[in-house]
């Protein structure tokens, strides 16, 4: 069961369908979206351009796409699968380092992906 105080700390689409998210008790985990095709209101998650483009919404209550499209964090919290054994996550650098590229995207400088992949070696 999701603690009334889990919050979404952080989230990244890391390919096409599946989000690493980072909860406010400093638990990662990953959730597939799609297991969400079937219901017809999120068929635009399937275009990844689309996917990769959300936003956490205030308070860390969930993910936004548009005004549509969400979801909350005791879904991505209670579905989601832990992250505890996965490499990326064993290495606090990269996610420093993730996140000072987020930083600088949301300041106005151009950060890609593949970028910061090659920066970080992968």
């Amino acid at each position: 069961m999701v603690n009334t105080s889990t919050k979404i700390i952080a989230a990244y689409a890391i390919d096409d369908r599946t989000l690493l998210i980072e909860f406010s008790q400093n638990e990662f985990k990953k959730y597939d979206i799609s297991k969400l095709f079937n219901n017809q209101m999120f068929a635009p998650l399937q275009n990844p351009s689309f996917f990769k483009n959300f936003r956490i919404e205030a308070g860390g209550y969930g993910l936004v796409w548009n005004e549509d499209i969400d979801i909350s964090e005791y879904e991505l919290w209670k579905n989601g699968v832990s992250c505890t054994d996965i490499e990326i996550l064993s290495d606090r650098e990269f996610m420093s380092e993730l996140r000072e590229g987020i930083r600088q995207a949301d300041l106005g400088q151009t950060v890609s992906l593949e970028t910061l992949k090659l920066e970080l070696g992968f």
